[in-house]
């Protein structure tokens, strides 16, 4: 299963996710279209979402509610080229 966090307009596969102890989600990280790495911590224990507005500022702590933009997949299977797929290309 991969979660993804769907922010700034975009979907990013999350790389670290962690958990409180009484289960509520702590914070996400994952890394942008450009390669940044951010970390979004939970705004329901922060009070409230600045993830939109603070994107672009240097030294600022992400939070967002995260329970409304992160979301859990199941991984897709990888398949594999067949002959005959090949050749209809």
């Amino acid at each position: 299963m991969n979660a993804y966090i769907k922010i700034w307009g975009n979907e990013y596969l999350v790389s670290s996710l962690n958990w409180h102890t009484d289960g509520t989600l702590s914070h996400a990280s994952f890394h942008d279209e450009n390669g940044k790495y951010h970390t979004v911590f939970d705004g329901s224990a922060l009070g409230g979402n600045n993830a939109e507005e603070d994107r672009h500022m240097e030294g600022v702590l992400l939070h967002a509610y995260l329970d409304e933009i992160v979301v859990f997949r199941e991984k897709k299977s990888r398949s594999y080229a067949t002959q005959e797929s090949i050749d209809t290309l």
